[in-house]
């Protein structure tokens, strides 16, 4: 029996334990697998079930953007038919034509016969002699050979000077003349051709200064008025009309400041009396009278989209909108049919912005932050479109809508201030003619505005519209002025008015 070797014996069992070891591991590794089989698919089932909802979800998006390009597409398109054909809104409802009371005019009919048409050809020309060069620090008249050879021209200069005189006092008699509430804009553009208007007042300007030239201080002083008296009757007439717009009344508005700038340089090249200065300064308490509030051309902006709406709903019921553009703009007419929403916009706006306009200056530019406030959802697709892009791909109308109506909102500040600074200038001239006419017959300036006023035997004086208070007024320099818009003396808006006498 061969010797028995139990290292060996030893290492043999062990070998075959790690073996047996090994099969039975091997096949516990093979039982995990084929039982997580079944698991394996069921995930990649789920894989495949997500993949389907994100196909479904996506071509649903894809559906709705082509929806809502489609509905903005639409808007765009009725919007720029209806642009095009804007005449049509004038042709589709029976406008009643409003005639104006007998006691207002047409300003062209004021102007008529007046204008020679030498004027209409030489608008630059007018420009450069009267008013230009006060914009760039320079005297506000030309020098009086080059006025003087361009009134040459004119044919029956003092006729003209004297029609215009004796048609502005029978006007001035009739101011003030209330306009009517404008229910709805029945134009949509201005009935006054405003380019010729603004031309003949220039002309009015450079009779002015021929009259004062001559010796004439009634002649000049009222035909100095002229303007401001355009300007009034302009806006008078047009809201009557139901077409005033921001336009017109910025128009108007630049005229009446004309008159206080002729004023203030007409006045030092004047003899003057008391009777001219206290003329003069009821004159200009009529004009600013004259002139309707910022508020009813704020209005009648207003009024555009409703009355957009009901005259193309007639058209498109009565077929003339498809014959006209080619298609029904029912998606643009019914953004703006109910009235409701449109109020709900902008009738918060025109509150509050009727109250800054019946308050002081002062008061009103903190409340004008509140009234810019409320402007904000109408303003906001223009100030930072980008931003707001994407509400208006997920509420087209809504926000189409709004754009709009923001793009016929005016800058209410600007509105609200050109008209405190017509006042301004009216009130500024005339008084810088009482203070002349004081001063010729003194021979010193009044050492207040208190004495001015005693003199003129009237109980006070027209306050600055912009501080709602007295002038600043200085004899020493001699100065009147106003701290204009910003309320700051010594600033760029300043509106001075005393020039020293020629």
């Amino acid at each position: 029996m061969p010797f028995f070797n139990i290292d060996r014996a030893v290492s043999l069992d062990y070998s075959v334990i790690r073996s047996t070891e090994y099969k039975v591991a091997v096949k516990d590794m093979q039982k995990p697998v084929l039982a997580a089989e079944p698991e394996l698919k069921g995930e990649t089932g789920m894989i495949k079930i997500k993949s389907k909802t994100r196909v479904i979800l996506g071509i649903v998006i894809i559906v709705l953007a082509l929806m809502q390009c489609y509905r903005l597409l639409t808007l765009a398109i009725d919007l720029k038919a209806t642009y095009l054909k804007t005449g049509l809104l004038q042709q589709t409802e029976t406008v009643i034509q409003y005639t104006p009371a007998s006691s207002i005019v047409n300003p062209l009919t004021l102007l008529d016969g007046v204008i020679p048409e030498v004027a209409s050809g030489a608008y630059t020309q007018m420009y450069n002699l009267a008013g230009a060069g006060e914009k760039n620090g320079g005297a506000f008249f030309a020098e009086e050979k080059a006025i003087g050879a361009w009134l040459a021209n004119v044919p029956d200069i003092d006729a003209r000077k004297q029609a215009i005189c004796d048609r502005l006092l029978q006007l001035l008699a009739s101011f003030p003349v209330a306009a009517p509430e404008p229910t709805e804009k029945q134009y949509f553009t201005g009935m006054i051709p405003y380019v010729p208007t603004r031309t003949s007042v220039r002309f009015l300007a450079l009779l002015a200064w021929d009259a004062a030239r001559q010796g004439n201080a009634q002649q000049a002083l009222l035909t100095a008025c002229a303007p401001a008296a355009v300007g009034a009757t302009l806006e008078i007439y047009e809201t009557q009309t139901g077409a005033l717009s921001v336009m017109g009344h910025a128009l108007g508005a630049n005229m009446g400041q004309l008159t206080g700038s002729l004023l203030r340089e007409l006045a030092p090249m004047l003899k003057l009396s008391k009777e001219d200065a206290i003329a003069v300064l009821q004159r200009s308490d009529t004009l600013v009278n004259a002139f309707p509030s910022p508020e009813r051309a704020l209005a009648n902006e207003f009024n555009f989209w409703p009355t957009f709406a009901r005259r193309w709903k007639l058209a498109i019921d009565s077929g003339e909108a498809m014959k006209a553009v080619g298609r029904d703009p029912h998606a643009l007419v019914e953004l703006f049919s109910d009235q409701a929403i449109i109020d709900s916009y902008l009738m918060p706006i025109m509150t509050g912005f009727r109250q800054v306009c019946s308050e002081p200056y002062p008061q009103a530019t903190r409340r004008m932050v509140e009234v810019l406030a409320m402007t904000e959802p109408l303003t906001r697709y223009t100030t930072s479109f980008g931003l707001n892009s994407f509400r208006m791909g997920f509420m087209p109308e809504t926000s189409y809508r709004e754009m709009l109506l923001g793009m016929m909102l005016p800058n209410l500040e600007v509105l609200y201030i050109t008209s405190v600074k017509t006042r301004a200038m009216l009130r500024g001239g005339a008084l810088a003619v009482a203070l002349q006419a004081f001063h010729q017959e003194k021979g010193a300036w009044p050492a207040d505005l208190g004495e001015l006023a005693t003199w003129l035997g009237v109980a006070s004086l027209p306050q600055d519209p912009f501080a709602a208070a007295p002038w600043v007024y200085s004899a020493a320099e001699p100065s009147l002025l106003s701290p204009g818009p910003d309320l700051k003396a010594d600033s760029s808006d300043d509106l001075q008015f005393l020039k020293a006498p020629r």
